[in-house]
């Protein structure tokens, strides 16, 4: 059976409250509350081909996969 040395731990919750001025998610965008003509319009805006797609979800992953190469290629070029 282990010994106990002494050892007392006093586990009180922390709470870390964020700056004043910051912003949760400013820049993040929404694409399950757009419909699906403001889905193809934003896309049309970044110059996104949507191929075939003409569901909902099949336009958010066009869009979510461009922004992505998107970011990684600008990341790169750096």
């Amino acid at each position: 059976m282990a010994k106990t040395v002494g050892l007392t731990f006093n586990e009180k919750p922390i709470t870390i409250e964020p700056p004043a001025d910051y912003r949760e998610n400013e820049n993040v965008i929404d694409y399950k509350s757009m419909t699906v003509p403001e889905l193809k319009a934003y896309a049309a805006e970044l110059g996104i081909d949507l191929g075939s797609a003409s569901k909902k979800d099949a336009i958010i992953q066009e869009i979510v996969d461009a922004v992505a190469v998107e970011d990684t290629t600008s990341e790169t070029e750096v």
